[in-house]
C-alpha cells in the first residue's frame, strides 16, 4: 500500500523530494500492554481489516536499524521499538547514558540547568539559540522585585499565567522562559537575593551567547561577551557561601576556555595559549578545590582539562609540532574515554584530530580516512545530520580522498556534503565556508584534468 503513493525515479536535483519508506519492527510486543508506547487501532479504521493502523504515543523512541537506498531511487528506514533491542535506554545502558550526558551535562551543573538555549546550541542551531538568549536577556532586564504576595494574590496570578506576562510574539517560547527564571523569582521576597540571581542570570546569557558568537565566527563579539562575564564574575570565594565560589571559578574558567578557542580561531595563537593554560589552571585548582563534589559534577574539571589540552594541542597542530600536538591529544582523549559516556561527540572530535596528524604529517591518508569513518558513524548517532561538526569532518574526509587515487569523485561528494552543511548552518563569510568553496573548485579542477 505504502509503495503505491511513493514515485520511482533515478534523477533526483538538491531540490526534489526524495521517497522513503520507513518500515517499523514492532517485534513481540503486545499491542494491549499499557507500557508500550503504541496500540492497534485497526478495528477503529475507515478502512478496516484492509489496512492495519497502529498508534505511536507521542515522546515515543526508536532506533534507527537501517538505512539503504533501493532500486528506482526509493530509500528505506527501517525502526525498531527500544523494547526490542533489551531495554536499551535503562540506566545501566550505553546509549541512556550518553543521551543522559548529553541532556544534563553540556554545561557543568553548577553553572545552569538546560534549557531549550542550550539543547540549540549543543544541536548547531547557533541562529536559534542566539535569538533565544538575546530575548532572554530582555526580559531579565524588564524583571523587577515585588514583595511576597498573599495568598489570594498568588491565587490570582496562577489564573494569569504569569504577573510578567511576555510579550504576545514570544509566549510561544514563555515556557522554556518561566524555567530559566524560576530561581530568580523564587527569591522575589529577599530583594537582596532577587537582584544577586538575576545578575547571574545575565552573566549567564553573556557567557552562553559567547560561545554561540565564538561557533558563528564573530569574535569580536565573542570576546566582547566573555570578557564581560569576566569582569562581572570574581573566581576568588568572595564569601561564606560555596556554592557561590566554586560557581564563579568554573564560570571563569570557561570563559577563559572559550577566550582560547576564539583566539585560536582568530589566528591570535600567543592570546589563545595564554587563555587555554589559564583555563586549564584554573580547571585543576577547581578540582583541588572539590567543585566536582556538588552533585552530578563528578569529575567534570577533568573533562574540561581535556579540552584545554585539545586546545593546546590545535596550537601546536597550527604551529606543525605534531610530535607535541599528539601527545596533547592523546592525553586528552585519555580523559575522555575515562570520563564521558561511550560515543560522546567529544571523544570523536579528538580521534578526528588525530586522524589529522596521521594524514598530514604521516601521509597515511587511506588509514586516516578510515578513522574519519569511525568518527562519522559516531557522530551521527549522537548529533543531528546537518551539525556543522559533522561537515568540518566530511571536509576531513574530502581531503583526504583527494590524496588517494582514484577517489577524486568521492573527495567531491563529501565536499559538497560539507559545503551544504557550511552554508546552512554559518555565516556566508565563515572560515568554514570560504575554504570549503575553494576545495570544492579545486577538486573540481583536478576532475577536468583528468577527463
Amino acid at each position: 500500500m505504502a509503495l503505491h503513493y511513493l514515485w520511482e525515479s533515478e534523477d533526483f536535483s538538491d531540490s526534489s523530494p526524495i521517497p522513503v519508506l520507513v518500515e517499523i519492527d514492532l517485534g513481540n510486543d503486545n499491542h494491549g500492554d499499557s507500557d508500550t508506547p503504541f496500540a492497534s487501532i485497526t478495528e477503529h479504521s475507515y478502512f478496516g481489516e484492509a489496512e492495519k493502523e497502529v498508534l505511536f504515543m507521542v515522546g515515543a523512541r526508536f532506533r534507527v536499524v537501517e538505512v539503504r537506498r533501493g532500486e528506482k531511487g526509493i530509500w528505506y528506514v527501517r525502526l525498531a521499538t527500544l523494547a526490542s533491542f533489551d531495554d536499551l535506554f535503562t540506566s545501566q545502558s550505553q546509549w541512556y547514558k550518553l543521551y543522559n550526558h548529553m541532556q544534563t551535562k553540556f554545561i557543568h551543573p553548577l553553572i545552569t540547568l538546560p534549557d531549550i538555549g542550550t539543547i540549540l546550541l549543543q544541536s548547531g542551531k547557533f541562529d536559534q539559540a542566539q535569538t533565544h538568549y538575546e530575548r532572554l536577556l530582555q526580559h531579565l532586564e524588564n524583571l523587577v522585585y515585588v514583595p511576597e504576595e498573599t495568598e489570594d494574590e498568588e491565587e490570582e496570578d496562577e489564573e494569569n499565567e504569569d504577573r510578567h506576562e511576555l510579550p504576545s510574539n514570544t509566549k510561544h517560547e514563555s515556557c522554556g522562559l518561566l524555567r530559566f527564571f524560576k530561581d530568580v523569582r523564587s527569591n522575589r521576597d529577599k530583594p537582596s537575593e532577587f537582584e544577586f540571581e538575576k545578575a547571574y542570570k545575565v552573566v549567564l546569557c553573556y557567557y552562553l551567547l559567547g560561545r554561540i558568537t565564538q561557533e558563528k565566527g564573530l569574535f569580536d563579539l565573542s570576546i566582547i561577551y566573555y570578557e564581560a562575564v569576566l569582569a562581572q564574575t570574581s573566581p576568588t570565594p568572595i564569601s561564606h557561601n560555596i556554592f557561590v565560589s566554586d560557581r564563579n571559578c568554573i564560570l571563569c574558567a570557561l570563559c577563559h576556555l572559550g577566550l582560547g578557542a576564539t583566539y585560536e580561531l582568530n589566528e591570535k595563537l600567543k592570546h589563545a595559549f595564554e587563555s587555554y593554560t589559564q583555563a586549564l589552571r584554573m580547571f585543576e585548582q577547581a578540582h583541588k578545590g572539590g567543585s566536582d563534589k556538588w552533585p552530578g559534577s563528578s569529575n567534570l574539571t577533568d573533562v574540561y582539562k581535556a579540552h584545554c589540552l585539545v586546545g593546546l594541542g590545535n596550537l601546536a597542530l597550527i604551529e606543525q609540532k605534531y610530535d607535541q600536538a599528539n601527545k596533547q591529544y592523546r592525553e586528552a582523549l585519555l580523559l575522555f574515554d575515562k570520563y564521558l559516556p561511550v560515543g560522546h561527540p567529544d571523544q570523536s572530535r579528538t580521534r578526528q584530530k588525530l586522524a589529522n596528524i596521521m594524514q598530514i604529517h604521516e601521509c597515511k591518508s587511506a588509514m586516516a580516512l578510515e578513522d574519519y569513518e569511525d568518527c562519522l558513524e559516531n557522530y551521527l548517532r549522537s548529533l543531528p545530520s546537518d551539525h556543522v561538526d559533522i561537515g568540518r569532518l566530511y571536509a576531513d574526509m574530502a581531503r583526504a580522498c583527494e590524496q588517494l587515487p582514484n577517489e577524486m569523485e568521492k573527495a567531491l561528494e563529501f565536499a559538497k556534503k560539507a559545503a551544504k552543511i557550511f552554508e546552512k548552518g554559518l555565516p556566508k563569510e565563515h572560515k568554514d565556508n570560504i575554504t570549503i568553496c575553494m576545495i570544492v573548485k579545486q577538486i573540481q579542477r583536478k576532475l577536468c584534468l583528468q577527463i
